[in-house]
């Protein structure tokens, strides 16, 4: 196919050289009227984005959660790596602003820039459009995926620039100059980093003031914020190829299609290729054996071939989710729609509960505790009176009689206790004068409890009372 992507050219160590005896000497070396073949390492040349293709010649795309399936696959080109091509090839080399030329560093500015009256953004996935297609019923699910897949590449594609350019200048143990923050952290300097521009990429004018825009110190905090907080583990082995990728693949090879299922568990296989059954962490094994019981229970011992692909309520259900609304396992392969319209269902499935109901449930599962804890009390007392002789009904009328002595004294009356529970209709639980502030308790419909914060352990309360030896 004549559109196909221009792959990295052979290294130089791998090309055929000439073996003749005429051009060897008696030991083997090349002999000296013979050229010496340049020892300097080829460099690889950068994937471009390829030639654009008749209507017929292109491949067919469809958008499975965050990834793509590619028809045909074999031989065909991946929209991942012509997406990254033609963010790289269309760069912008800068943007005018009020506050004067800025670097490009979001797929935003592209939105905000225009060549020949049209906007950038909209010439580059039209360049997109150019080497694919898909189904017009797939269409406004592609075209929503790849806005996010071009947000997403373009702060990935400067970053993979920079990475590049440092390691360049700390090639073979050599030490640029370098600036040093407050807590001792060494960076090479904006002149080191415009000194080592690519060749290939964007403009002197706008290499320095991207290089200008990586030497500022929010930018070098950021940086350091983020190392920080990226993890170390392994989340498969199966490489770059994605879910749908390796389903494609798998199939090609076994002429079964083993489903996204299938294809999850090749890609976190402990050993690719051998059927062990052994995942590449604990983590993966145990979220897989939720999934396989919930699986089992809701669809029966057949489901693996009834429902070869992942069920995404029952991940959401069973199986956990993660942070930023992430599911557990297999959230890029599952679409936002689907995501979404779990979620929709399960915020439905909440009863209301006004605050008014609220404080009153926590107010009544309180008096239920103090209520078990005078229960206890009462049974040591009355223990207590039968292990002295004593009566212990009569003990309790004489109590109750001087407790009701005891209060009229003070002035108390349950008439005149407002903070009771009986008290007037402008008291502070349910009256007619009360209004919702904002300090009050929310309910947590996700782990169905409330998250006050003067929930107390009401169960140990007067434990000192209970600790008596009785007999």
């Amino acid at each position: 196919m004549s559109g196909r992507l221009k792959h990295r050219p052979v290294s130089s160590s791998k090309l055929e050289r000439p073996t003749s005896s005429a051009e060897r000497g008696n030991n083997g070396l090349p002999s000296a009227n013979h050229e010496q073949p340049n020892a300097k390492k080829r460099t690889r040349s950068r994937t471009d984005s390829g030639e654009r293709l008749k209507e017929e010649d292109r491949p067919t795309i469809k958008a499975v959660g965050e990834h793509w399936e590619v028809h045909p696959y074999q031989g065909s080109r991946k929209p991942p790596t012509v997406i990254g091509a033609l963010v790289r090839e269309m760069y912008l080399d800068v943007v005018d602003t009020v506050n004067g030329l800025k670097p490009v560093l979001r797929w935003e500015d592209f939105k905000r820039t225009s060549t020949h009256g049209e906007r950038n953004d909209t010439l580059v996935v039209k360049e997109f459009w150019w080497r694919f297609k898909c189904l017009p019923e797939d269409r406004a699910e592609a075209d929503a995926l790849l806005e996010k897949k071009f947000k997403n590449t373009v702060t990935s594609m400067l970053s993979e620039e920079k990475q590049v350019v440092i390691k360049k200048l700390y090639k073979d143990g050599n030490v640029p100059q370098e600036d040093v923050d407050k807590k001792g952290n060494r960076w090479p300097t904006k002149e080191e980093l415009i000194n080592a521009k690519p060749k290939d990429f964007t403009t002197v004018e706008g290499w320095a003031l991207l290089c200008e825009h990586w030497s500022t110190e929010t930018f070098r905090k950021a940086s350091l914020r983020g190392k920080g907080n990226r993890g170390d583990g392994t989340y498969h082995r199966g490489g770059s190829r994605s879910l749908p990728a390796t389903r494609q693949f798998l199939e090609l090879q076994t002429g079964v299609d083993p489903g996204l299922g299938g294809a999850w568990l090749r890609n976190h296989a402990l050993h690719p290729g051998i059927d062990d059954g052994r995942l590449c962490s604990q983590s993966a094994t145990d979220k897989w054996a939720l999934y396989e019981e919930a699986m089992e229970n809701k669809y029966g011992p057949n489901w693996r071939a009834e429902h070869p692909n992942f069920d995404a309520s029952v991940i959401y259900e069973y199986v956990g989710r993660m942070a930023h609304g992430k599911l557990a396992i297999v959230d890029e392969a599952i679409s936002i729609a689907d995501k979404e319209a779990i979620k929709t269902r399960k915020r439905s499935a909440q009863p209301h509960v006004s605050t008014r109901e609220k404080r009153l449930e926590r107010e009544n599962e309180r008096l239920q505790n103090e209520n078990s804890t005078l229960k206890g009390i009462e049974r040591v007392v009355w223990a207590l009176a039968a292990k002295g002789g004593l009566n212990y009904d009569a003990l309790a009328q004489e109590a109750t009689a001087n407790l009701a002595t005891s209060e009229s004294e003070c002035g108390l009356s349950k008439e005149n206790d407002k903070d009771g529970l009986h008290g007037d209709e402008d008291d502070s639980i349910g009256g007619k004068d009360y209004i919702a502030d904002e300090d009050d308790d929310e309910y947590d419909y996700e782990n169905e409890g409330y998250n006050g914060e003067d929930d107390g352990d009401y169960n140990n309360r007067h434990q000192d009372d209970l600790d008596f030896d009785l007999w």
